[in-house]
């Protein structure tokens, strides 16, 4: 027993660590456990913030004007009158806020840009529509731009573009010429002039780039804390379809700049907007940019299906935008669809219907009108994430590396 005493008092420390080692191993696993499908692509702010209350409100201020009835856990609401969110662009208290929930300071304006290069101003359609009107009504912006190169302002006969004017307060359309070279580089089409277009634009003024056919489904205040934002695509590459960035940031500018290597007919123009971003993102991380996997390109025809953003039933409550992507809406994914309004979309029950509910009624339950008869959503299933962390997005996410 003596001898027991004297083993423990010289091996107490060795056992003391070993405690110590112990109990660090199962705090280690239960934080894992915890993570487990967490994004791990640069510091993420989102997940805390996932719900906005002024969206609600929003949502609970235009069923009380149309008296409509919902019944928790329905999927659906019944109103006397079609449940329009108010647009009210510019709100004062928004504006003053110069601060995300998290204590971090916004560096991107709250100012939207879109670009329309051609013969005339063909912002015709109701999924265009839906892409100005969802980012007025959630996101509140100071103002939205209108880029273009025609000589048309909104006006005429064009049904969509005068309800855009009438409805929408903030609008504005600037007249911008369509450029023919860079750095002495010719370039031919509308779509490469375009890309080109919203580098010089966000360089100069900083803001949000959409395409007109990106629906708003939520508002992106926790995206505008980065210097620069935009969404993976495919495994390679981003969308250039929705870029938030602030003034003059690094990011944009060394984009800009490989411009200078481009030669036409060399390689594809899609190639300087989707390839080079993305193999800038991976080799330079001091440029500050931010990549969401999924809250801003998923889900797409590329990965997803090509009924993604049209007839299939999807879960997109994790989302920031839909990316409709019109072109990729085939006579079996419902082209026919675009041509509807919300008489028809307000009880579509597919991924693009729920967007478009969102875009003009804030929120994605069908909507019924009293007298009419309601059924319930089908469930919606989540696409898959992307299951990759090549050797390039590892060294982006190096331990000490400073991505905001």
């Amino acid at each position: 027993m003596h001898y027991f005493k004297i083993y423990c008092k010289r091996h107490r420390l060795q056992y003391a660590l070993f405690k110590i080692i112990v109990l660090a191993s199962i705090i280690l696993v239960l934080s894992k456990i915890s993570l487990k499908g967490r994004r791990t692509f640069t510091p993420n702010i989102t997940d805390k913030y996932e719900t906005y209350d002024f969206q609600e409100e929003l949502v609970q201020k235009a069923r009380a004007r149309s008296n409509c009835r919902f019944n928790k856990g329905m999927t659906y609401v019944i109103c006397d009158s079609l449940p329009y969110t108010e647009i009210q662009c510019s709100d004062s208290k928004r504006k003053a806020k110069s601060q995300h929930e998290t204590g971090l300071d916004f560096v991107v304006p709250n100012i939207i840009h879109f670009i329309w290069f051609g013969n005339y101003l063909e912002i015709s359609q109701f999924y265009q529509f839906l892409s100005l009107r969802s980012v007025a009504s959630l996101q509140q912006p100071d103002a939205i731009y209108i880029h273009h190169n025609t000589a048309n302002n909104g006006s005429g006969s064009n049904v969509i573009l005068n309800r855009i004017v009438k409805e929408i307060p903030c609008i504005h359309f600037v007249h911008h010429e369509e450029p023919v070279s860079i750095f002495n580089n010719k370039i031919s089409t509308h779509l490469l002039r375009s890309d080109v277009v919203r580098l010089q634009i966000l360089l100069k003024h900083g803001g949000v780039y959409l395409d007109l056919d990106v629906i708003t489904l939520k508002q992106f205040d926790p995206l505008r804390v980065y210097s620069t934002t935009f969404g993976r695509s495919v495994s390679n590459k981003i969308s250039n379809g929705i870029i938030l960035s602030e003034k003059k940031a690094p990011f944009i500018e060394a984009w800009y700049n490989e411009y200078k290597n481009y030669k036409e007919g060399i390689k594809s123009y899609a190639y300087w907007g989707v390839n080079i971003p993305m193999q800038l993102y991976r080799k330079y991380p001091q440029l500050r940019a931010h990549m969401e996997e999924s809250s801003i390109n998923r889900p797409n025809p590329w990965v997803d299906g090509w009924d993604a953003t049209s007839t299939a039933q999807l879960d997109i409550s994790d989302n920031y935008f839909l990316h409709v992507h019109p072109s990729y809406f085939s006579d079996k994914g419902g082209s026919s669809m675009l041509g509807w309004s919300e008489d028809r979309l307000r009880t579509l029950d597919t991924v693009y219907g729920t967007a478009a509910r969102i875009a003009l009624f804030g929120s994605p339950e069908l909507v019924f009108l009293t007298g009419e008869e309601p059924f319930q959503m089908w469930p919606k299933r989540r696409f898959r994430s992307f299951n990759l962390l090549t050797t390039e997005d590892k060294e982006v996410l190096k331990p000490g590396v400073k991505t905001l």
